[in-house]
C-alpha cells in the first residue's frame, strides 16, 4: 500500500499481541448483492473450517455495521450473537481436530468503512457511481462477517450481483457471468491461493478493461472510458516489471492474473489487493504530463506487494516492514534496473529524508508492537527505512549472496505467514553469517549512527589520519557498521563499532577529496569538519550523485560567500544529473 502521509503514535501506545485463532478457515465463498443505491451490502458468506482443538463449542468471528438475520453450520441454524464488532457463534455440539464444517451467515451490510460507495452530488455532478473496498488493515469485516487479522490464510471466492450498467471486478479467475432477469448480472470470481482477510476486495462501476499480458498471465487494466488513451502510459510497464521481479525473487508471478483498476476518492495512492490492485484515478496522465509525473513508482510497488505482502505475509501488525520495505525497495530497484543507476540512488536519497522525517515525529523501531492501530505503524519507519534496511544487507552481504538469500526467503516462505526472524534465518543458512548485531540495532532498535568526524595528513607517513565520534544517544545505541571512505579515487572501508575511532589510510600525496560515508550508504547523520573548498571540490568532483548532494547540504548553509554561491549556481546549471541540479536548485530557496 502507498500512502501519502505520516502516522503516529506515541511512546505510551499498548502492547498488541499476535492474535490467537481458535479455528483454521480454508475457504471463503462470499455471495452478496451491492447496491450503490442504498449502498448496502447484502446476501451470505460460507466458511469451511476446521477447530483447533478436539472440543471446539464457540468461536467469533469479526462483524461490524450489519445486520445478522441468519446462523446456519452444516444446513442447521446455530445460535449467535452480535455484540459490538464480534460475531459469536455457538455450536449445537462440539467439534474436534478432524471435523471439517461449514457456517453459513446471512447478512445485510451498510459499511461506515472497508466498503466505499461513491456517487455524484450537487457540488461534484460528473463523479462517478462507484462502490470499492478498503481491506488494510483490518477493515474488511465491515461488508462481510469474517476473521480479520493477518495470521490466517485461506482460499475464497466473490460472488458480486450489481446492476447490468456496472462491471464488478474481484480477485482471481472469472469463474461466470450470468445475467438475471431483474436488471442484474452476477460476476463470480475465485481465488485459488491462500490469501490473508485484508486482500479480498471488490470494485464496482463503470470501466473500460485495456488488455495486455505477461507470458500466458492475463494482465488488464480497467479505466474510465476517458482514459483509455492513458492506460499504457500509467501502467504499461507492468509486464516489464513482472519479469524483472520474477527473475531477482526467484519466483516467477503465479496468479490467475493481474488487474489494476482506478478508483475515486480513494485515501491511498494504491493498493495491493490479491491479483487485483486498487489505485486512486489521480495516477492517470496525459501526454503533456510526462516526464515530469509518473506512475512508475506506484504501479511497481503495488505490483511487488503480490510477492511481498500477498503471496508472503506479515503473521501480526509489528512486522509490517516485510510487507511496506520490500515493496519500496523492489519498486526502486526496477526503476534503477529500467532507468539507470543514479535514478535509483537519487530514489534512496528521498527514502532516507523520508525516515529521518519520521523519526523525528516518533522516534521507534522498525519492528515495533506497541501501537493504538495498526496503521500508527504506516510510516517511514517501516516503507523508507525498511527499504535502506535491505540496501545495507545487500552492500554487507554483497549482490550474489544477497539475491540467493531474497530468493530462498521467498520459495521457503510462499503462501505463509512471516516475521522477521524468518527472513533472518533464511539469510543466516545461505550466507553462514551471523545477522544478530544487524538485526538488533537496524530493526530491533531504534535510531540510526551520527558521527562527528575529522581528518588531517601526515606528510612524514603519507597517510591520512581519520577521527571518528559516535555522538548519539550511547546510552540507547553504538552501532557496528563497515563505513566507505573515499580518498581522491580510492575506497577504504573501515569498521565502525566503538565510541571513538582513530584509523589511518595510506596514501601517496596529501588528497584533495575524503568523503567519509561516500555515496551515502548508511542513513546516518555526519558532521565532517571540512573547509568550503573541500566541500566545493566535493561538489565538483564527487563520482557518486549523493556525495555531491551532501556536498550542497552543507555549502546551502554557507551562502553568502560568492565562492559557494558561484559553486551552487554551477551544478545547478551543468551536473550531468538532473537531480543534482534539483537540489543545487533547492539550495536557494532554503
Amino acid at each position: 500500500m502507498v500512502i501519502s502521509f505520516l502516522y503516529a503514535a506515541d511512546d505510551k501506545a499498548p502492547m498488541q499481541r499476535t492474535r490467537d485463532r481458535t479455528v483454521d478457515i480454508h475457504h471463503i465463498k462470499i455471495d452478496v448483492a451491492v447496491d450503490l443505491e442504498s449502498q448496502s451490502v447484502y446476501g451470505h458468506v460460507v466458511h469451511t473450517l476446521s477447530p483447533f482443538s478436539r472440543s471446539l463449542e464457540s468461536f467469533y468471528l469479526d462483524a461490524e455495521d450489519m445486520t445478522i438475520r441468519r446462523v446456519r453450520l452444516n444446513d442447521k441454524d446455530i445460535g449467535f450473537d452480535h455484540t459490538g464488532d464480534k460475531l459469536h457463534l455457538s455450536l449445537a455440539k462440539p467439534i474436534g481436530w478432524l471435523d471439517t464444517v461449514t457456517v453459513r451467515i446471512d447478512y445485510t451490510a451498510y459499511p461506515r468503512r472497508g466498503t466505499f460507495f461513491i456517487k455524484p452530488d450537487e457540488t461534484y455532478p460528473d463523479k462517478p457511481w462507484q462502490a470499492w473496498t478498503q481491506g488494510e488493515e483490518t477493515d474488511n469485516h465491515h461488508w462481510v462477517p469474517l476473521y480479520d487479522y493477518p495470521n490466517e490464510k485461506s482460499t475464497f471466492e466473490t460472488i458480486l450481483t450489481v446492476d447490468q450498467k456496472f462491471k464488478a471486478v474481484s480477485n482471481g479467475e472469472l469463474v461466470s457471468l450470468s445475467e438475471n432477469q431483474d436488471g442484474t448480472h452476477t460476476w463470480h470470481w475465485r481465488e485459488n491461493f491462500p490469501m490473508v482477510a485484508y486482500l479480498i476486495s471488490f470494485v464496482v462501476g463503470e470501466y473500460v478493461k485495456v488488455e495486455d499480458s505477461y507470458k500466458d498471465i492475463p494482465v488488464n487494466y480497467w479505466v474510465y472510458t476517458d482514459n483509455q488513451n492513458e492506460a499504457m502510459r500509467s501502467f504499461g510497464l507492468t509486464p516489464d516489471m513482472m519479469k524483472y521481479f520474477g527473475e531477482v525473487t526467484g519466483v516467477e508471478y503465479p496468479y490467475e492474473k493481474y488487474d489494476q483498476i482506478i478508483v475515486a476518492d480513494f485515501m491511498f495512492g494504491g493498493m495491493e489487493n490479491i491479483t487485483l490492485t486498487h489505485n486512486t484515478d489521480r495516477t492517470m496522465y496525459d501526454q503533456f504530463a510526462a516526464p515530469d509525473v509518473s506512475s512508475d513508482g506506484l504501479v511497481a510497488h503495488e505490483l511487488a506487494h503480490q510477492w511481498y505482502g500477498d503471496m508472503l505475509t506479515i503473521r501480526n501488525w509489528a512486522n509490517i516492514w516485510l510487507n511496506e520495505g520490500f515493496a519500496t525497495f523492489f519498486s526502486r530497484k526496477y526503476r534503477e534496473h529500467k532507468f539507470g543507476y543514479d535514478e535509483g540512488e537519487y530514489l534512496r536519497f528521498g527514502e532516507m529524508s523520508s525516515y529521518f522525517k519520521s523519526n523525528k515525529k516518533w522516534r521507534r523501531a522498525t519492528v515495533y508492537h506497541s501501537f493504538y492501530v495498526p496503521m500508527d505503524l504506516f510510516d517511514g519507519h517501516v516503507y523508507a527505512k525498511g527499504s535502506l534496511i535491505l540496501n545495507m544487507m545487500q552492500d554487507y552481504l554483497e549482490d550474489e549472496a544477497f539475491w540467493r538469500a531474497i530468493q530462498h526467503y521467498t520459495r521457503l516462505n510462499q503462501y505463509k505467514n512471516v516475521e522477521t526472524e524468518d527472513l533472518k534465518k533464511a539469510i543466516e543458512e545461505i550466507t553462514g553469517q551471523n545477522m544478530d548485531w544487524f538485526f538488533k540495532q537496524w530493526i530491533y532498535e531504534p535510531g540510526f549512527p551520527e558521527y562527528d568526524v575529522k581528518w588531517s595528513y601526515n606528510q612524514r607517513n603519507r597517510t591520512v589520519k581519520l577521527s571518528v565520534k559516535q555522538k548519539q544517544d550511547l546510552k540507547k545505541n553504538l552501532f557496528k557498521m563497515p563505513v566507505q571512505v573515499r580518498v581522491d579515487d580510492q575506497i577504504h572501508t573501515i569498521w565502525i563499532e566503538d565510541k571513538e575511532l582513530v584509523h589511518e589510510l595510506p596514501v601517496d600525496m596529501r588528497p584533495k577529496m575524503v568523503i567519509f560515508n561516500a555515496g551515502m550508504r548508511i542513513p546516518c547523520k555526519v558532521t565532517f569538519n571540512k573547509t568550503v573548498s573541500e566541500w566545493i571540490i566535493q561538489l565538483e568532483k564527487g563520482p557518486h550523485i549523493l556525495d555531491r548532494i551532501a556536498a550542497i547540504q552543507v555549502l546551502k548553509t554557507k551562502k553568502g560567500r560568492r565562492r559557494v554561491e558561484t559553486a551552487l549556481l554551477k551544478a545547478a546549471k551543468s551536473d550531468p544529473f538532473w537531480g543534482v541540479r534539483k537540489e543545487a536548485v533547492n539550495a536557494f530557496a532554503t
